[in-house]
């Protein structure tokens, strides 16, 4: 499993933001809802911000976050969100998603 993998010098490997969306789904109720609006690819300003280490494409919510079996489980994701609206806003792309 990728996080029980090493970075080479005996440390476990982090994944801060398969954490992130983890404590999000853990504060969350039952149906609470979340609301992330983000540069998406392929806008130059996903990739300009050094601070941005994750690049989103329109699918990544939906494909690793999302459904039955969400793709981030094997980097130890362990919750599920149900899509409820996605779309553009201007040069961000927005997710609507409520806890599963």
């Amino acid at each position: 499993m990728p996080n029980d993998a090493e970075d080479g010098e005996g440390s476990a490997m982090r994944f801060p933001f398969i954490e992130l969306m983890n404590e999000i789904h853990r504060c969350l109720k039952a149906d609470g809802l979340f609301f992330a609006a983000f540069p998406c690819y392929p806008w130059p300003m996903a990739f300009q911000d050094p601070t941005h280490v994750n690049i989103m494409a329109e699918d990544t919510i939906r494909l690793y976050f999302c459904g039955e079996n969400p793709w981030a489980r094997i980097y130890g994701f362990n919750g599920r969100f149900r899509l409820l609206d996605e779309g553009w806003i201007d040069s961000h792309f927005h997710v609507l998603l409520a806890r599963g």
